[in-house]
């Protein structure tokens, strides 16, 4: 019985038709197909998906913009030192906007964009010449420590957050609060010896003292003038440091190139005159190389009255003037009877005075009345001559008249044009040079010549005259006197090229070494919004009210750039 239930339960499957059995299978084969076309896209989209992660993540950050001597200079380097060089560049507009308020909106808005739109470009050369200093550096066995990447940045901080120096003179021997009398003459001399190191014992002493901070005081200073920045440009403290640590080398690389520079160089002692027109400063150089000394070319071309003849003149007045001054003293000495009171002296100077001058008044009176004479004279000759003009002028007039009326109307005739005066060129010379000696890098620098044409006036012998060259005020023309080839350069001149040391290297080192640059166009990182905006308020039309607080658009150190 209990068996019978037991079958009863369990029924038997119930039996598909036909028809249902057809369509599960269609199903089933359209799943599978649906599957075998999805899983493919599937696939194919996460590897896209997977290739672009990789390529902005990994790959791009990695991705070379240029290679000097085998060093590479990847897109992640490039990015965080461009987004550093657009702060920089905003706080030097900035800067430069406060000051600059007389000038044309427009012309600093061009300026400013070209160099905002060359700022990449200038960004990868930065990057170049810091790879090729930094490996002289270590070749040379130059190193940068830790310890020296921190002092600079806490001088830096210490130097921003430090009061401004102070000087207190010393104590004068006056009595405190005694008036002052002016003096009829002051003599001014020469403060030497000890007086002089009195006189700038207290000015030294306030200048060269360091500023100094607490370590609290440099961190605070480091959270509020450096961090903000870093963040905003997304940088770290490490990447920081890194431009420092660069900064670091440049320096001591120009230190070490300057101590080789050596103290002699090929020099002339050469004058020259300077000329508005370049035909007349041909004309002075041919003069001279048809033999006209130098001299008389100088003083045809010196015009009238300038400085050097003004000083001649005042020079010969002061020597006449010294000269009278000793004859008077000698005759004093010499004449011992003098009137005793010096009212005495002056009436006797005015008696004598008065009858010098007598005789002088009657030739004046004489000479006057022949002037008014010959005057007189001359007036009534000219009457006549101006009486026997207008005579003339009136039959001419009588006779033009009767010959027009016997042949008829005329045309009047055009009035002709007056012809515009021609602007003549200045036949003396701007200026005159004194004889003074000059290096090829001072000719460059002092009076602003090309060094094509520097290097060939250093190349012309004593005695010899240069081809007219365009220089800071026009057109020059130079005459060498002497030629030195191993004269010592003088302190300023060579203060001059000890600091410029690292710009001759550096031409040069690129010249020298494997450099490859690749397109960088599209590893760009796209201007933030902080740039944008700071742009917009500092060079954009209509200029809204800048506020530099809320842009915080303070300079961080190493602002100069590493």
């Amino acid at each position: 019985m209990a068996r019978r239930k037991r079958r009863e339960a369990v029924k038997a499957p119930q039996q598909m038709t036909r028809k249902e059995y057809l369509r599960q299978n269609k199903d089933r084969r359209e799943r599978r197909t649906l599957m075998a076309v999805l899983a493919p896209i599937l696939v194919l989209v996460v590897m896209i998906l997977a290739v672009g992660v990789y390529r902005e993540s990994f790959q791009k950050a990695r991705t070379p913009v240029a290679r000097v001597n085998g060093e590479t200079i990847t897109a992640a380097t490039f990015s965080k030192r461009l987004t550093y060089e657009r702060r920089q560049l905003v706080n030097s507009v900035a800067s430069f906007m406060q000051y600059a308020s007389t000038t044309d909106p427009g012309t600093l808005s061009q300026l400013f964009e070209g160099q905002r739109s060359r700022l990449a470009d200038q960004t990868i050369s930065l990057l170049v010449d810091e790879a090729l200093v930094r490996r002289e550096a270590l070749a040379r066995g130059i190193e940068v420590t830790d310890q020296e990447v921190a002092g600079r940045i806490d001088d830096d901080l210490a130097t921003q957050i430090a009061p401004p120096p102070t000087f207190e003179p010393p104590p004068s021997d006056d009595e405190e609060g005694a008036p002052i009398e002016p003096a009829d003459e002051v003599e001014t001399a020469p403060v030497t010896g000890a007086d002089a190191v009195t006189a700038t014992e207290g000015l030294t002493e306030a200048l060269a003292a360091a500023p100094t901070a607490d370590r609290a005081a440099l961190d605070a200073a480091y959270r509020d003038r450096v961090q903000p920045g870093l963040q905003q440009t997304g940088l770290s403290r490490a990447d920081f440091e890194h431009m420092v640590r660069q900064q670091i080398y440049r320096e001591k690389l120009t230190e070490a190139l300057a101590a080789e520079l050596p103290i002699t160089d090929k020099q002339v002692q050469a004058e020259y005159i300077v000329f508005s027109d370049g035909a007349l400063a041909q004309e002075a150089a041919d003069a001279v190389r048809d033999g006209v000394a130098w001299k008389d070319v100088v003083e045809r071309y010196r015009r009238p009255g300038t400085a050097d003849q003004a000083a001649d003149a005042d020079g010969a007045a002061d020597a006449d003037r010294a000269a009278d001054l000793e004859d008077e003293a000698d005759q004093a000495d010499a004449d011992p009877a003098e009137p005793a009171d010096a009212d005495d002296a002056a009436e006797a100077d005015d008696a004598a005075e008065a009858d010098a001058d007598e005789p002088a008044d009657a030739d004046d009176a004489a000479v006057e009345v022949e002037a008014d004479e010959a005057g007189a004279a001359d007036a009534a000759d000219q009457t006549d001559e101006a009486d026997a003009a207008d005579e003339a002028d009136e039959a001419e007039e009588a006779d033009d008249e009767t010959e027009a009326g016997s042949a008829g109307p005329t045309a009047t005739p055009a009035p002709t044009a007056t012809p515009a005066p021609t602007a003549t060129p200045d036949p003396y010379a701007l200026q005159v040079g004194e004889p003074e000696w000059y290096s090829e890098s001072g000719l460059m620098d002092r009076l602003a010549f090309s060094q094509a044409d520097a290097a060939s006036i250093m190349g012309l012998a004593a005695g010899e005259v240069s081809e007219p060259v365009v220089g800071g005020r026009g057109s020059y023309v130079v005459y060498v006197s002497t030629v030195d080839a191993e004269r010592e350069l003088t302190e300023q001149e060579l203060e001059t090229r000890r600091d410029g040391a690292l710009e001759p290297w550096l031409e040069k080192a690129r010249s020298e070494a494997e450099i490859h640059r690749y397109p960088y166009e599209r590893l760009v990182p796209p201007e933030p919004d902080w740039f944008a905006l700071a742009w917009q308020q500092l060079l954009g039309a209509p200029q809204p009210t800048l506020d530099l607080g809320a842009l915080d658009l303070a300079v961080t150190p190493g602002a100069e750039g590493p």
